[in-house]
């Protein structure tokens, strides 16, 4: 049994949690931009392959990460000057009045809940979303 005071250990799963961190998001940075630069130099994985590339780093990120950190990785802000976080782009759009790409970022989340909500119609149950689940 590992003896340690209540601050000691709350350090070390702080420094778990920036590790975790840090590795999520390098290999999310070096497999995405990766695949993204091998299909511009040979046109071999093509579009769908690197949006399908980033998707499976992301997931592999999470299942290794979201228990010690909540995987809460962020690296399309520094690459693509948006964030996965709608409010993060809303918020810097409304006050500077770049407004050209703002509905992508409110009309967006409504089709992502409609397709959820599709998705989900089509794959559970009959009663899958009724008040008492």
């Amino acid at each position: 049994m590992r003896n340690c005071t209540f601050e000691s250990c709350k350090k070390s799963a702080t420094m778990k949690n920036y590790i975790s961190e840090f590795l999520g998001t390098f290999a999310m940075v070096f497999c995405g931009t990766a695949a993204m630069v091998v299909n511009d130099i040979t046109g071999v994985i093509t579009h769908p392959g690197v949006a399908i590339t980033w998707g499976l780093i992301v997931m592999g990120m999470i299942y290794a990460f979201a228990e010690i950190s909540g995987a809460h990785f962020n690296p399309a802000g520094p690459m693509t000057k948006a964030s996965m976080n709608p409010a993060r782009s809303l918020g810097p759009a409304l006050v500077s009045g770049q407004l050209a790409d703002l509905w992508l970022y409110l009309i967006a989340p409504i089709l992502g809940a409609v397709a959820a909500v599709i998705s989900c119609k089509l794959v559970k149950d009959e009663n899958c979303c009724d008040t008492d689940c």
